[in-house]
């Protein structure tokens, strides 16, 4: 399953607890609408930057997916939540929209067919069975040339043949060599409901994160770090907080915390999900994680890899 991107929030969108307000009826999950975001050429950082930086705020979507020039996902609004998609109050109301790469190609197709195995894995598969073009909404061109029914075979097809973990690249520029091998156990730890509990990587000499030892050259390092885990149910979460800490254990110890990120549970009560965040590279440095779960659950960090931008 390609690695789904939470690091990023759509401007507008309606929280769940507004949802029968604004819409006069409670936030429900009774199909799925597919977009394409309308202009060929466009990139999926050009998309997310629309949403959730330089557009008005006054459009979203649930998740944004393609898969050229490699598969991506980023869930930029919770589907607990309505995203501002359908332009239509019911298929904002009861919809997850997921905007797609309007080219279609089949690596587009693969990576939304993911996606939807995810969502009906995730939420129910008779519920969210229904794939809606946008123009079912309202009167647009939208989703183009796609072919739902291609989508929901392909999805379905995934049941009993699921993909191999697809690894994200960067965008642009040159990858310097990961650091840490994402198959390798790092750290585990069974979570107390409501207890924090902070992995600190520099207490395994083997798991420091001292960047300026590896010769990577200055500069901030992209890190994607990969957890996974079992007893976190549908409704519960986990909350983590990443922190690069230099000195640790002296009087001059300075840690620089990063926003918090949330893992959420699911049906069976697995759970797995990539940590995004920025790095500089900084001499006798550590990773620590702040996590605290709303259920008693098992976490292990297995892994992470590192990345540097080349302009």
């Amino acid at each position: 399953m390609t690695v789904i991107d939470e690091s990023l929030t759509a401007k507008g969108f309606t929280p769940a607890n507004q949802v029968p307000l604004v819409y006069g009826g409670p936030r429900t999950l009774e199909g799925i609408t597919i977009h394409w975001w309308g202009a060929y050429g466009q990139t999926h950082d050009g998309v997310n930057a629309f949403f959730c930086t330089t557009g008005p705020g006054g459009t979203s979507a649930h998740f944004v997916a393609s898969g050229v020039p490699y598969k991506r996902i980023n869930c930029i609004v919770s589907p607990e939540d309505a995203a501002w998609h359908a332009g239509n109050a019911t298929g904002n109301r009861t919809t997850i929209g997921i905007e797609c790469r309007p080219e279609a190609t089949d690596a587009d197709y693969e990576v939304v067919a993911e996606l939807v195995r995810f969502l009906w894995d995730t939420y129910g598969e008779v519920p969210l069975s229904t794939l809606y073009p946008h123009r079912y909404w309202q009167a647009t061109a939208c989703p183009g040339n796609y072919d739902l029914d291609r989508i929901a075979r392909m999805a379905r097809a995934l049941a009993s043949n699921p993909p191999a973990p697809i690894q994200p690249k960067p965008p642009t520029g040159a990858i310097v060599d990961i650091k840490y091998d994402r198959d390798v156990i790092t750290r585990a730890k069974h979570l107390t409901k409501g207890v924090m509990w902070t992995l600190k990587t520099q207490e395994d000499a083997a798991l420091n994160w001292n960047l300026a030892d590896e010769g990577l050259g200055l500069g901030y390092y992209d890190v994607d770090l990969f957890i996974q885990g079992t007893g976190l149910m549908d409704g519960e979460s986990i909350e983590l907080q990443v922190m690069v800490v230099t000195q640790p254990g002296t009087p001059e110890m300075n840690k620089s915390g990063y926003f918090t990120q949330e893992v959420h549970g699911s049906a069976d009560g697995t759970f797995k999900a990539a940590i995004r965040f920025k790095s500089p590279l900084l001499s006798s440095a550590a990773l620590w994680v702040n996590a605290t779960a709303t259920a008693d659950c098992d976490i292990t960090m297995y892994g992470a890899d590192v990345y540097k931008f080349e302009k």
